[in-house]
């Protein structure tokens, strides 16, 4: 996307440098990138060889001109138009003289400049505007790359606008402000978020204004009235699909708006507006705010229910969606801060529906499933690329139904982390339930040694093939393992069905406990694991 010109814009330019201009046949197409010189439409001479003779004027015998290149402007001046009409039907003109409205053809849209100016004046006038508009296309999109744009976007803006600019969201914070000016509306401060917010009493004013609520409907830059706030307001909402999600303004408080200035805005939103989508702009925007307030829900293991809610309005995310979490570290020491936003950028961009955030030494991540497209089978591979140039390491979490599980979900994709670490050292994807037994049975070692955890039953098991030189030990085990399947467990243990069914008889009676009972079965598979690590 770049920003191009058209007559409407350049009449702008004229007005404000003190020169008079009348414009006809107004096209509001946004095209122009260039000025041109126009040269009056002559015959070619004939070139001669030479033998001094006539080879002919290389134009075939229609005269079939060169076609106008609707991308540029031409100036023309006006003793001359007559002869370049023909040569430049259906261009945009500039003419140099007085010209009366029934000599300018229909198919052109010019813009007459009567006083006397040369034509080396008015091209490189025009060339000057177009350097400007240049430069504030690259400024603002320039902007964007930065973490935190808005300010920056606003400020390269106010050249073009001449008056002060502000944005805000949907609920009134203001998400960028760069230069306050006392005749504006004062911002209050919202004391539960310690942001600058549009005055309660000037909200209310707007809720009830039906100029207000009917511009809330459009997609097109809008001028509000005087009305409400003593001076004209020039904005634009910024939508995401069908949904409001702020609005982008210039005061009307240091110059006239201009016709220009709604194409102006209007392509300021459209930036706006694709960033949002593809990178959450305003998201960015109050970043410092969010990272805050996820970094507190890990740090304080607790999460408040209307600060969630208002944040995941700006990701049209539900406090109920389907999420999962992940910490991910580096086989370094630690992340350094370019490294670490360059990795939440790359993190960002392979799964759209994430919110990424520095805390501590790690980088979290968030993943909406109710809002993505992709399984979570495929994060790996996505991710497959950062991680392996980045050299990380990566803890998910099981899946969870509510955001205000977000910090128990980030502990599953530490624990995760840790066991994953010591057991699979070689991967770097670590799933928390693979590793769900493994914590559970840590945890409770905690309290008691493992010996006292184990089934009693299983000792004498044990003393008894000690004693027998039986193997009925491991029978059990596999007998455990694969649960029902009868065939597999024989085929395992090299014997028929039929000495698996005695051995299984015996085995209860030496235990005295009925293996037909599934709390024992789970008992004696938890046993297992402790003494053996595996099944």
């Amino acid at each position: 996307m770049r920003f191009l010109l058209n007559m409407r814009i350049l009449a702008d330019a004229f007005e404000q440098a003190n020169i008079d201009a009348v414009l006809y046949n107004e096209n509001t197409e946004l095209h122009l990138e260039e000025v041109r010189l126009a040269a009056p439409c002559r015959e070619e001479q004939p070139r001669r060889n030479k033998a001094g003779e006539d080879e002919g004027s290389g134009l075939s015998e229609n005269k079939e001109k060169s076609p106008v290149r609707t991308e540029f402007v031409y100036v023309v001046r006006g003793e001359e138009f007559a002869e370049c009409a023909e040569c430049l039907t259906g261009a945009d003109l500039i003419v140099i003289g007085e010209m009366k409205p029934e000599e300018i053809p229909a198919e052109n849209c010019v813009l007459c400049i009567p006083e006397e100016r040369s034509a080396s004046f008015i091209l490189g006038f025009v060339q000057d505007v177009f350097a400007k508009y240049r430069e504030w296309d690259w400024n603002v999109q320039k902007a964007l790359l930065e973490r935190d744009p808005l300010d920056k976007m606003l400020l390269a803006s106010i050249g073009i606008f001449k008056n002060p600019m502000f944005i805000h969201d949907n609920n009134f914070y203001i998400l960028s402000d760069p230069m306050h000016i006392p005749e504006m509306s004062s911002w209050e401060r919202d004391t539960r978020t310690g942001r600058s917010i549009v005055s309660l009493n000037t909200i209310n004013d707007f809720r009830t204004d039906f100029e207000y609520l009917e511009g809330l409907k459009s997609k097109k830059p809008v001028l509000y009235s005087s009305n409400q706030t003593g001076y004209r307001i020039l904005y634009r909402n910024l939508w995401i699909g069908n949904h409001y999600v702020g609005r982008v303004l210039a005061d009307e408080l240091r110059s006239a708006v201009r016709p220009g200035n709604f194409y102006e805005i209007d392509y300021l939103g459209k930036l706006l507006e694709e960033s949002i989508s593809s990178k959450r702009l305003i998201w960015l925007s109050v970043a410092g705010e969010f990272d805050e307030f996820l970094q507190s829900c890990i740090s304080d293991n607790t999460v408040e229910e209307q600060t969630a809610m208002r944040h995941l309005q700006y990701l049209e995310w539900e406090l109920t969606d389907c999420y999962t979490a992940m910490q991910i570290i580096t086989v370094q020491q630690e992340f350094s801060m370019v490294s670490a936003y360059s990795t939440i950028g790359q993190i960002e961009t392979q799964l759209p529906q994430s919110k990424a955030f520095l805390y501590g030494n790690s980088i979290y991540v968030v993943v909406n499933l109710t809002k993505g497209s992709e399984p979570p089978e495929n994060f790996a591979w996505r991710l497959s690329v950062v991680i392996r140039e980045s050299l990380l390491k990566v803890g998910v979490s099981s899946e969870f139904h509510n955001f205000l599980e977000l910090p128990n979900a980030c502990k599953q994709a530490g624990i995760a982390l840790e066991f994953g670490r010591v057991s699979d050292s070689t991967y770097w994807y670590y799933k928390f339930d693979d590793y769900k037994l493994d914590y559970i049975i840590r945890c409770a070692t905690r309290e008691l040694p493992a010996n006292m955890l184990c089934a009693d039953a299983l000792t004498k098991l044990k003393e008894y093939d000690l004693e027998n030189k039986t193997d009925l030990y491991n029978t059990l085990r596999v007998y455990l393992k694969l649960e029902k399947n009868v065939l597999q467990k024989s085929k395992e243990l090299f014997i028929h069905r039929s000495t698996l069914a005695y051995r299984l008889d015996k085995i209860q009676k030496i235990m005295n406990l009925d293996l037909n009972d599934s709390k024992e079965r789970l008992k004696l598979l938890i046993s297992f694991y402790i003494e053996n690590g595996s099944i």
